[in-house]
């Protein structure tokens, strides 16, 4: 049987934690280790962690040194329950204001990957977005685009968690870690699935780190890009000006006509 462990990196998330717990709790499908690394929150997460403490298979709050040295803690403890039974796990990182969707979803992408005779190291599915302009679905892009741009989502791609123990998260970054990892293991050869017809979470585009600090998550982007030897000459200057471009479209152009040109444009494009 398949097995999965859904790791939660929160930091006084007291607003939005308790519907992510949630969202991995009601799920139908039995095999599921769920553990939640807490950054030591001073604001009410604790004790809304600790009301469902009985049915996490782990959790912790003592501060860290950020949301990667977070998730390398979950790694580590999903690789002792990975050592204790013998029996590998694929981990998911779902962040403390994201949900996965509906009560099987887990369930469905389990019978995917027993299908799946590759037996992959990666699993890359689709995912909802809800930016201020709208709702909708992405999938993930072609994967040979991966060493110089991000064309999968963190939230919906599950690895086994013996292959995240020989590439943790790399603590010099703060923000695109996730890519940096991600796109290691792609060129480091590991075998990677697409499977677009599961729809894995729900996130909120426009609340989290990366996006109120998206100078610096470009910027961090990029010097992950140089180091997969892909960089190119004003890519970089090229999208900082399409994000400013569209940040002050958006302070100009009346509401209604805002939500209905970013909604198109979120449609066709990813970098908003």
């Amino acid at each position: 049987m398949i097995r999965f462990a859904i790791v939660t990196v929160s930091f006084n998330a007291a607003d939005c934690v308790e519907k992510t717990i949630k969202s991995v709790l009601r799920q139908s499908y039995p095999a599921v280790d769920y553990l939640i690394i807490d950054g030591g929150s001073n604001d009410g997460t604790q004790k809304i962690i600790g009301r469902y403490a009985d049915r996490l298979t782990y959790w912790v709050s003592e501060r860290d040194r950020g949301i990667y040295d977070g998730m390398n803690k979950g790694i580590a403890k999903v690789n002792e329950l990975i050592e204790k039974d013998g029996t590998e796990r694929y981990v998911l990182m779902l962040n403390a204001d994201d949900s996965l969707i509906g009560t099987d979803v887990l369930a469905k992408l389990a019978a995917k990957i027993e299908q799946d005779k590759r037996n992959p190291d990666v699993v890359c599915c689709s995912w909802m977005i809800h930016p201020e302009h709208g709702t909708y679905l992405q999938s993930p892009g072609d994967l040979t685009q991966l060493p110089h741009r991000y064309v999968i989502c963190h939230q919906a791609t599950f690895v086994k968690g013996s292959v995240l123990a020989s590439r943790p998260f790399d603590l010099k970054y703060r923000l695109a870690g996730d890519f940096d990892q991600l796109s290691q293991l792609y060129i480091s050869g590991y075998k990677f699935a697409v499977y677009p017809d599961i729809v894995v979470s729900d996130m909120i585009l426009n609340e989290g780190a990366t996006e109120r600090n998206w100078r610096a998550s470009v910027r961090e982007g990029f010097e992950v890009v140089k180091c997969n030897g892909q960089y190119r000459m004003g890519a970089e200057s090229w999208l900082v000006f399409r994000k400013t471009t569209v940040r002050l479209i958006k302070r100009l152009l009346p509401r209604k006509v805002s939500d209905a040109f970013f909604g198109w444009l979120a449609r066709h494009y990813k970098a908003m």
